[in-house]
């Protein structure tokens, strides 16, 4: 097999134009969650909570959502690579579609029944007061989510990473600025506490969805994706099924996956507040550090998908493994430095010093495992679904966290009731497992397969 040189144009070129928007779009959206999650800190640990807990709905939702759009970008990826625009305009359309039917139903569930949503995440009765407040006016952006990151998958799998970026850069802004005014009371706002962060994210939504469309379809004469109705769904059953065919595994990946994570949140709000208020500070920290490695996943589905569209199945194989080394040095990187910064981050949260303590505990356990979490990042989602091995990919993405990582938490969470930064360790040994069945699968190279060659 011919290899590439480091120095290969071709490659760092196209790193450079999909993984840095990406990344710059991953750093706001990270950076303002970071700060929002700060400013809702300072009402109390259960305002913490009920925002976090109510927003495992969400957490389900974009999952799902990005299940709909990331197996539809399989496909995008790959017509990009052999410049059939026509299909890609044909691939958003059917993501459109199936987007909303997902975004019409979280929306439902969450102005309808808020409150027996967050009963079931919680015991405490003041979080599932403040979270059900949250909830029911939080689902009215969620239509507005799903078109927004319709357009935006469809611009990253044909290049367009900047068109995201700006949208997102945008909104988070004006979502953290009114954060902070709604919360707090601010330049004459009475102050509106969590109802306030929520009346903030859906106008930021809002703007969102106008940036993205009006970059898409407006600016510079349009895009290459800036589709008309009839060509956004001018595509027949076959044509349907045909991505169905791989576009369902992913859905159900993320949706097992994301059901996973859910059910996790169910077992650590049955541990206690303060268990629940330790994995959200864990996490929101942690996503600091997955900024980089998450973008290069992103990355590599394009990258790869482009090439095997192209027929350079060669060239595809080279740039998983490079991207894969690059992942595994990036996570090292990272967990070295989550380790030693990690309590100067808790510091910023309001929380008791026995939270802070558990805080810390826990990231420095994820902190040596994050190259291992980022490598598993890039197997699946840049490699094995821009490949169209989405039923390994769904296999072991869900697979792992429903008959390792789950178990792990039930018993060591509720059966023993260990602590929880030792559940979550246990939870982790998922991770571990998850790497050695992936590497083994890349490492094979029985993972490609051009699946537009035949549509």
């Amino acid at each position: 097999m011919k290899r590439l040189s480091i120095k290969d144009k071709g490659f760092i070129k196209a790193l450079v134009t999909v993984a840095i928007p990406i990344t710059i779009q991953n750093f706001f959206s990270t950076s303002l969650n970071f700060v929002d999650n700060i400013m809702i800190g300072r009402l109390g640990k259960e305002a913490i909570a009920a925002v976090g807990q109510a927003n495992k709905l969400f957490f389900l939702f974009i999952l799902i959502l990005f299940g709909v759009y990331s197996g539809s970008g399989v496909f995008s990826a790959q017509f990009w690579g052999k410049k059939d625009i026509p299909n890609i305009k044909r691939v958003l359309g059917l993501s459109l579609i199936l987007g909303g039917a997902v975004s019409i139903i979280f929306s439902l569930a969450a102005i309808l029944i808020p409150k027996t949503i967050m009963i079931m995440f919680s015991k405490d009765l003041e979080v599932i007061k403040l979270g059900t407040e949250y909830l029911r006016l939080i689902g009215i952006s969620y239509l507005l989510t799903s078109v927004t990151f319709a357009y935006g998958m469809s611009a990253r799998s044909v290049g367009l990473t900047q068109i995201p970026m700006y949208a997102s850069v945008i909104s988070l802004i004006i979502n953290t600025v009114l954060n902070y005014t709604f919360i707090f009371g601010k330049f004459g706002f009475e102050e509106m506490g969590v109802k306030g962060a929520a009346i903030a994210t859906l106008i930021a939504r809002c703007i969102e969805l106008f940036v993205i469309l009006y970059l898409v379809y407006k600016y510079n004469g349009g895009t290459i994706i800036a589709a008309k109705f009839n060509e956004l769904f001018d595509f027949t059953l076959e044509f349907v099924g045909k991505i169905l065919k791989t576009a369902l595994p992913v859905i159900f990946n993320e949706f097992f996956w994301s059901l996973g994570m859910t059910f996790y949140a169910v077992i650590y709000g049955r541990i206690s507040t303060e268990a629940v208020n330790s994995v959200e500070i864990s996490n929101t920290i942690l996503n600091l550090f997955m900024i980089i490695g998450r973008s290069i996943a992103s990355a590599s589905a394009v990258m790869i998908g482009n090439k095997i569209g192209d027929n350079n199945v060669e060239e595809a194989n080279i740039y998983a493994r490079r991207l894969c080394k690059l992942g595994v040095y990036v996570g090292l990187i990272m967990g070295v430095i989550l380790i030693i910064t990690a309590p100067l981050f808790v510091n910023l949260f309001n929380v008791e010093q026995a939270i802070k303590k558990d805080v810390i505990t826990i990231l420095v356990v994820l902190g040596f495992i994050s190259f291992i979490k980022i490598l598993n990042g890039i197997l699946v989602v840049g490699v094995f679904r821009s490949g169209g091995e989405t039923v390994f990919a769904m296999a072991l993405d869900s697979g792992t966290v429903w008959f390792i990582g789950i178990p792990m938490a039930i018993i060591g969470g509720i059966c023993l009731k260990l602590p929880i930064p030792i559940v979550i360790a246990l939870v982790n040994i998922e991770e571990v497992v998850k790497v050695v069945i992936g590497m083994k699968r890349m490492l094979s190279n029985k993972w490609i397969k051009n699946i537009v060659d035949e549509m």
